[in-house]
């Protein structure tokens, strides 16, 4: 995933501002790598066009559908740093075009530009998300995803303390089955709905990094009005360089710790994984409660197998719920392994296969070597029924139950560097990532973000909504569209109301349509309890899609859930009113997700009922209700929908 990468990009930083700053001008016309072959410009915006060349260089730019048609011609001339740019006139939705930019001593040609609608994609790992990283039927997806008329451009990871002009690295990929797999699964769903039911050009430009608060999207000067993000807003403006050296000692740091998960030979020097290395020493501990760890992390289990195995043609290895990095060894042999963007899932061994381990009658070693590169702390067990080994011959199945005792130890590959996660820093992905596309007109933005901010919930709306003014007014397009994802449900559904942070950030959340030109698609009915990552990318992209449809390509049709708008009281019940009902409100069996507060604020489980566009909720605890809540848990059983499929808004009203 990108949020394990980060540090690749800093490798280089120093040497590439060094050639910044130190290479003399060459002959060619450079370009921003936004623009080149496959790109698409967005329909009836000016077409804006900036590069480098020799200082007071003389510049001609042509657009056409071939070298024989007429074309689209503009002048210019590089400034005395050798700075140019220039504007074609608006064209509607349509292509290939040819794109010429002629110096007096070099030329550029791109090819096969297409004109239509250009949609940011941003935010964290949620956006991020590849269809290979097995979102739910992934590989039917890339199957069917010859759409040449959908391109995409991944923007690089990048960290920089003062906003940059231009991209140096990146391309644009025509969708099909060989390109489609990295594409992100929430954007390419949402291409793929438009360009099916509009027909035109669409360019996606994904611009995400896993794991980032929003705070790093927006530029430090929005937040200088701003409490708890001041300071360093404020410091990264007045002292970049301090900051470029933080950067930059986080790199050294982060590349000693991926050496450390990825390359170590130490746990090969130890044998750690062999059936004579003596474990006697290790911690004892069950897996039928969740443990953790930190740093590296090996665990190590002793199986006694009857003589009947040996006829044994597969077997399964079933280890439950591991979010994190797994190696896994049978008898010293490596039988699978298991990245972090992968769900979990049982490994299967045939074991007529030369290569497979040997099982034999009597003592077997069960290793596993664990790392967890994001915060350094691995998450084991907590669900034994789920922990076994299948022995699977030809007429009979073993099970082997993998729970209870293993040995664990965590010290014998030494401390796994924490080094501080520069890309959460203030305005620094907004200078790397966002500012070098805002002379690049586009569509609208989808955004899926919030997980990083949850601890500071109380002060997303504002951040948010100062993010995204921020973005309108670089773009120069005050009414940009908008539309963001509510935070998904996450974590095990509690049996009585209880505080959320997940809750506060989705009021936060709701809190931002007041911005006009905004649209947010609920998703608390598509999360997993054990999965920050929902594997469900399809339902976001085509509700995201409904958004756009109504937002920006003028559909009638409904396209959000039920809002509430008010709330009254009769005797002991509460009475919730609602807009955007569509052709009615609806429940998928009992009305869940409601519930009520009196006079003291202790909330208890209600029951709810339809009633034309409202609904009325009560307690038998609560004889006179004051306040209300809907949908407030990290995951909430709600299940209130208009007719049109979409989940109605989580709430609370009375407080």
């Amino acid at each position: 995933m990108k949020n394990l990468v980060w540090n690749k990009i800093y490798l280089t930083f120093f040497l590439v501002y060094t050639l910044a700053v130190f290479t003399p001008f060459s002959n060619a016309v450079e370009l921003s790598s936004l623009f080149s072959d496959h790109m698409v410009l967005q329909r009836n915006h000016v077409i804006n066009i900036s590069g480098t060349a020799k200082p007071n260089e003389h510049i001609t730019v042509y657009l056409t559908n071939s070298p024989h048609l007429p074309k689209s011609v503009v002048n210019t001339r590089a400034s005395e740093k050798g700075v140019w740019n220039t504007a074609l006139p608006p064209r509607k939705a349509g292509g290939p075009f040819i794109m010429s930019i002629n110096g007096e001593h070099a030329s550029k040609t791109i090819k096969d530009i297409y004109i239509g609608d250009v949609w940011l994609a941003s935010g964290q790992s949620n956006m991020d998300w590849k269809l290979k990283w097995e979102v739910n039927n992934w590989k039917e997806e890339v199957k069917d995803s010859n759409y040449p008329l959908i391109r995409y451009f991944d923007v690089q990871d990048n960290v920089q303390t003062t906003k940059q002009n231009t991209l140096t690295d990146g391309k644009w990929d025509v969708a099909s089955p060989k390109t489609s797999e990295n594409f992100s699964a929430v954007a390419w769903f949402f291409a793929k709905k438009i360009q099916q039911n509009k027909g035109i050009p669409i360019g996606i430009i994904d611009s995400t990094w896993g794991g980032t608060p929003a705070e790093a999207w927006t530029p430090a000067n929005a937040l200088l009005s701003l409490n708890g993000y001041r300071d360093n807003a404020k410091s990264i403006i007045e002292n970049p360089t301090r900051w470029d050296k933080k950067i930059a000692d986080a790199t050294i740091q982060q590349n000693i710790k991926n050496a450390k998960l990825f390359h170590s030979t130490k746990h090969k020097d130890l044998k750690l994984s062999s059936t004579s290395y003596n474990d006697n020493q290790w911690i004892k501990e069950s897996v039928n409660k969740r443990i953790t760890y930190t740093d590296i992390v090996w665990l190590r289990k002793t199986i006694e197998l009857p003589s009947s195995v040996i006829s044994a043609n597969k077997l399964t290895i079933d280890l439950g719920h591991h979010p994190q990095m797994l190696w896994v060894y049978l008898n010293s042999t490596l039988i699978g392994k298991k990245g972090a963007d992968q769900q979990p899932k049982p490994f299967t061994v045939n074991l007529n296969n030369s290569s497979a381990p040997v099982l034999k009658a009597g003592k077997n070693v069960l290793s596993i070597r664990a790392a967890n590169g994001w915060d350094n702390k691995v998450r084991f067990g907590g669900r034994p029924n789920k922990m076994k080994m299948d022995i699977i011959s030809s007429d009979t199945t073993q099970s082997i139950d993998l729970s209870g005792q293993w040995r664990i130890n965590n010290t014998l590959e030494g401390k796994v560097p924490m080094p501080p996660a520069m890309f959460k820093t203030e305005s620094v992905l907004y200078n790397g990532m966002i500012n070098p596309l805002i002379n690049s007109p586009i569509a609208g933005v989808i955004w899926y973000q919030g997980e990083s901010n949850i601890w500071r919930a109380s002060e997303y709306a504002d951040l948010f909504k100062a993010m995204i003014n921020s973005w309108r007014t670089a773009w120069n397009l005050p009414n940009l569209p908008f539309i963001y994802a509510q935070l998904a449900s996450m974590h095990a559904q509690q049996p009585k109301p209880t505080n959320s942070t997940w809750a506060q950030l989705r009021e936060a959340q709701t809190q931002t349509l007041a911005m006009p030109n905004t649209a947010m698609v609920v998703l608390i009915d598509a999360g997993e309890a054990y999965d920050i990552h929902p594997r469900n990318k399809q339902i976001v992209g085509e509700r995201m899609w409904h958004a756009a449809n109504k937002l920006v390509y003028g559909s009638t049709k409904e396209s959000s859930g039920p809002t509430a708008i008010a709330i009254s009281r009769n005797n002991n019940k509460l009475i919730v009113s609602y807009k955007n009902v569509g052709n009615g409100l609806k429940a998928n069996g009992e009305l869940l997700g409601f519930e009520v507060a009196g006079q003291d604020g202790k909330y208890y489980n209600a029951k709810a009922l339809i009633n034309g566009d409202n609904v009325v909720v009560w307690s038998n605890n609560v004889t006179a209700p004051k306040s209300l809540r809907y949908g407030w848990a990290d995951n909430s059983p709600a299940n209130l929908y208009n007719e049109d499929g979409f989940p109605a808004v989580p709430l609370r009203l009375g407080e």
